[in-house]
């Protein structure tokens, strides 16, 4: 018997009228006839029963990394978990500080059309918008928690939509990177500049929901979290997981999950069967 493939929508613009490659995402949909319901029993697709939505942000330091290196993995989670993978690119940064060259907030503003385009699109792909996650690695998870903690770029109807987020290995605190790692400051001051207090104001450890004087955004709360640490990763430290960790837990965060026994270098753990499992469970608990 012939294997089952994924349909597989490629170069997506997710930004009217862009030409530019790295406004595009790949999206990976579960074989069409049929998807599975909670009992693992087939069913036929309706507008209620079609799969969730998984965003994929990859990491890369903010300077390099592309959606097509994820291909794999996204078409293995998405036949794992019967969900809709989408993996998106976005503008990245020169090498090294360039003043008129792409910097933050790019990237995140990038990501956000993305979201947003993805949470309009559930019927022309045939996935549920309603349901969405999203995942981040490395600088990527750093991405995710600004989609959380950072109001100022998505709007509350998209961020209704968000199910669950997942960070694996990520930064979320530039300021405590650059005590740990001082030689990080290159691809730091390439993404955000020179001014130390962006590295702060960036950073979701320190953006806080509660302090927003818009009545909207304090009745946001952080959607169910997964946050993925190898104690193999030895580009990231564990306390920029742990420390993450308590924030959302301090903001409200009703489901905040760390993991920690999985293994895996910072970049090879994506590659992992454990990982994808890992990730599948977690939309498990909230389809």
């Amino acid at each position: 018997m012939s294997e089952i493939l994924c349909k597989i929508h490629r170069e997506i613009s997710y930004i009217e009228d862009s030409n530019n490659s790295f406004h595009t995402l790949d999206l990976y949909l579960p074989p069409q006839s049929k998807y599975r319901n909670n009992t693992n029993e087939e069913i036929t697709t309706t507008t209620t029963n079609l799969p969730s939505l998984l965003v994929w942000i990859h990491g890369g330091a903010w300077r390099t990394g592309d959606k097509k290196e994820h291909a794999l993995t996204a078409e293995k989670l998405s036949k794992l978990g019967n969900i809709a993978v989408a993996v998106i690119n976005y503008r990245l940064n020169p090498q090294t500080f360039t003043p008129d060259g792409i910097k933050h907030p790019a990237h995140i503003r990038d990501v956000a059309s993305a979201l947003k385009f993805l949470s309009k699109k559930g019927d022309a792909f045939n996935y549920n918008s309603e349901k969405i996650y999203v995942l981040g690695h490395s600088a990527g998870a750093f991405m995710t928690g600004q989609l959380v903690f950072c109001p100022e770029y998505i709007d509350d109807e998209v961020y209704a939509r968000i199910r669950g987020v997942i960070g694996t290995e990520g930064i979320y605190d530039i300021p405590r990177l650059l005590t740990i790692w001082p030689t990080y400051i290159d691809f730091i001051e390439a993404a955000f500049g020179k001014d130390e207090k962006v590295y702060k104001d960036a950073s979701p450890q320190y953006r806080s929901l509660k302090r927003f004087n818009d009545e909207h955004v304090k009745k946001r709360t952080p959607p169910p979290y997964l946050i993925i640490y190898s104690y193999e990763d030895g580009l990231v430290d564990f306390e920029q997981s742990r420390n993450y960790h308590q924030h959302i837990c301090d903001e409200g965060g009703v489901y905040v999950e760390i993991e920690t026994n999985l293994l895996g270098k910072h970049d090879e753990i994506l590659e992992t069967e454990a990982l994808h499992k890992r990730i599948i469970e977690f939309i498990s608990k909230f389809e």
